[in-house]
């Protein structure tokens, strides 16, 4: 299967779930476009899972997205060739085995680089790697990885990797590298939120809900057709 084709299986999954509701700030909004590129190593059912997972915790905030494959090889970003941080068709998915910057406390599911406080970069990395090492590592929540069946360790991953990219994007929506308290934003998660069926603590407040209607509104993510 490839990711044209799990995108497709996306679309079409998206297509049965009711819209968001229209007091929503969103709702209105048309959809954003993203394009993905991944590692061949990575199911593209793998793939189609986690950007479900993702779609799934941004339309019960109202925003909706339109995702489309883009190229294995992705060219890195490039300021001389994009007009800007918010330049349209620019905003890109690369889901892969990269572990990224380590850090002291915890194992990056994915990341976003931003030029200052306040302009995000247009590459979301989401790591396949490091969801598969913190699944490992998440034992007594999950159990031991070498017995669980391979359809239940690749939507673990997938809830993870997906959550993980609803997070990243609310970084480049909200234009900030600031985390909450609580929400879709707070900087860390326990294994249950990362893997567990139900999706808890992924809302955003009203002040965020309406800076990211506000860039939605205003075209500056809106990627061109």
């Amino acid at each position: 299967m490839s990711i044209a084709i799990a995108l497709a299986l996306v679309a079409a999954l998206i297509a049965n779930v009711p819209a968001a509701s229209p007091e929503r700030p969103g709702s209105a909004l048309p959809a954003m476009i993203i394009r993905v590129s991944a590692s061949p190593s990575i199911s593209p059912k793998t793939i189609a899972r986690t950007i479900e997972e993702a779609t799934g915790i941004w339309r019960e905030l109202g925003f909706t997205f339109d995702w489309r494959g883009g190229p294995r090889e992705v060219a890195p970003y490039m300021h001389s060739t994009e007009a800007g941080p918010y330049a349209p068709s620019t905003l890109r998915v690369v889901i892969s085995e990269e572990e990224g910057l380590k850090r002291a406390k915890d194992t990056p599911l994915g990341w976003i680089t931003f030029d200052d406080q306040n302009s995000p970069e247009q590459v979301i990395h989401i790591s396949y790697g490091n969801a598969l090492s913190l699944l490992a590592l998440s034992r007594p929540v999950v159990g031991p990885i070498d017995k669980m069946p391979t359809l239940e360790r690749d939507i673990r991953l997938s809830r993870a990797m997906g959550r993980a990219l609803a997070h990243e994007l609310g970084h480049y929506l909200l234009a900030s590298k600031s985390h909450t308290a609580s929400g879709l934003m707070q900087a860390t998660r326990s294994a249950v939120e990362f893997f567990g069926p139900d999706r808890v603590h992924f809302e955003l407040d009203p002040v965020q809900q309406e800076a990211v209607a506000a860039r939605f509104a205003k075209g500056r993510v809106l990627a061109s057709r």
